[in-house]
């Protein structure tokens, strides 16, 4: 049996600020061709659903390549690990080792140098085997 849920929202306009930033810096860029190049400037065009589009990561060619349909993930990241929130005795904190370097460092950094310096998690395709179910 599938349960299907209903969307999440993160309850800001995320797509109108995202446009915003866009147009920011498509003007920035316009205004330095100006400087830079002279002439009258150029046209600046920003649409609410590109500029979502392009946040999207990998998404689209996960999706056009191999068909690959991203399920929710909650608070983590698909493909980072560690990569959640995670509880702690003051409430909880973010964490994200994004990266083989970052992992390392994360772990030297709480402490774990075992964990920094074990083989068997030294890159992610590893570490996500690892991930629990």
């Amino acid at each position: 049996m599938r349960f299907y849920l209903p969307s999440q929202r993160i309850g800001i306009s995320i797509g109108d600020s995202i446009a915003v930033l866009n147009g920011v810096i498509c003007a920035m860029m316009a205004l330095h061709n100006v400087r830079v190049n002279g002439g009258k400037g150029q046209v600046v065009d920003v649409a609410l659903y590109e500029a979502v589009f392009n946040m999207m990561e990998s998404v689209v060619p996960e999706y056009g390549v191999y068909g690959m349909v991203r399920e929710r993930t909650g608070a983590s990241l698909p493909g980072i690990v560690p990569s959640n929130t995670y509880p702690c005795r003051d409430g909880s904190i973010v964490i994200g080792g994004n990266s083989d370097p970052i992992f390392k460092r994360l772990m030297n950094a709480i402490e774990r140098a075992n964990l920094a310096g074990d083989p068997t998690l030294a890159v992610l395709d590893a570490r996500e085997l690892r991930r629990p179910a």
